[in-house]
């Protein structure tokens, strides 16, 4: 939620949106960042960095940033 207060609503509502829709079958929508174990998607204009645990399928959002700004940290 404080990633996303950050963001505009209509681009936060897109994000939320987007994660409920990859929740059956993440793999099939992101791809592995290089070089650690986290998780990138796509979603507009704006990159959502994430962890996924595996055994109970729980998405943890790391950092949700524009993407022109998103891979400083990573």
């Amino acid at each position: 939620e404080k990633q996303l207060s950050k963001i505009d609503k209509k681009n936060a509502q897109k994000i939320v949106s987007r994660l409920d829709a990859i929740t059956d079958n993440p793999y099939a929508h992101i791809e592995k960042l290089r070089g650690n174990d986290l998780y990138k998607l796509r979603v507009g204009s704006y990159k959502v960095i994430m962890t996924l645990q595996q055994q109970n399928m729980i998405i943890f959002i790391v950092e949700t940033c524009h993407r022109s700004t998103v891979y400083r940290n990573y």
